[in-house]
């Protein structure tokens, strides 16, 4: 079966043109059936909910490969958009605060736990020592659970602009618990994460700092809680995408960001 142009790589899968104004996310073959459709029901579920995301059709097999088949969303990535319009930077940050926020509230069952899934991601990041585990495990298990839908990925790259609506892509992520870990989490991927290739390195430090600080201030506000709620999870958010980070670059950062904030 033919597929179209690629137009999207990620660490699972890679996204072609489709047919009938559709992609198809093939995944790659380390990646299990059981993953790809839970991804499956959790887009499914979020689309029901009403929340600004993209309908799915189905999982199906192209040369033996599974991929499932997703509306297609005409626009570019908020990265890009950062990229190509930096100084429009302010509304990028506030824009991303609010899209999370309207995830936050949305309270969908049967999506796996946080908290439990943390414990698992934590125990698999060899790179800490089995006492540092424990502490960071010992350390999740005085932080409070939630019911509200947690993205788990949500960073510019997987947010879709056009001109007249967000999209939020790439579910695969999603889980139900606190919302203020999924926004440690996005604080963590703002820093830590690939910095655009036409924006010099000093600059990029500039803009993810002053992004951060908009975003986080927006996100604060709308949902009237302060950063003392939000710190305490760093450190488990952190030692969790240890056990997932594709560059040697973020391990080290996020060891770095772990290592500091125990010692504080």
């Amino acid at each position: 079966m033919n597929i179209g142009k690629k137009i999207g790589v990620g660490k699972s899968a890679q996204v072609f043109c489709w047919r009938n104004n559709q992609v198809i996310k093939l995944f790659y073959p380390n990646i299990s059936t059981a993953w790809i459709e839970y991804e499956t029901q959790v887009s499914r579920i979020v689309y029901q909910a009403g929340l600004a995301v993209p309908e799915v059709e189905g999982i199906t097999e192209v040369d033996g490969q599974k991929g499932i088949v997703i509306e297609r969303i005409e626009g570019d990535s908020m990265l890009n958009n950062i990229r190509l319009k930096p100084w429009k930077i302010f509304h990028f940050a506030r824009l991303l605060a609010e899209l999370q926020t309207e995830i936050h509230r949305c309270h969908v069952p049967k999506l796996l736990s946080l908290q439990k899934q943390r414990k698992l991601q934590i125990r698999a990041a060899q790179v800490l020592p089995e006492n540092k585990q424990q502490t960071i495990l010992d350390l999740l298990d005085q932080l409070p659970t939630g019911r509200s839908l947690c993205h788990g990925d949500f960073h510019p790259g997987n947010i879709i602009l056009s001109a007249s609506k967000s999209t939020v892509i790439d579910w695969s992520n999603a889980l139900q618990g606190n919302s203020q870990a999924d926004v440690a989490l996005t604080l963590l991927m703002l820093l830590v994460g690939e910095e655009p290739t036409n924006l010099t390195s000093f600059f990029w430090l500039f803009l993810r700092i002053l992004f951060c600080a908009v975003y986080l201030q927006r996100y604060l506000k709308l949902n009237q809680i302060t950063w003392k709620q939000i710190q305490p999870w760093l450190v488990p958010e952190a030692a969790a995408w240890l056990s997932y980070c594709s560059s040697e670059q973020e391990q080290k950062s996020l060891l770095f960001i772990i290592e500091k904030l125990l010692r504080d």
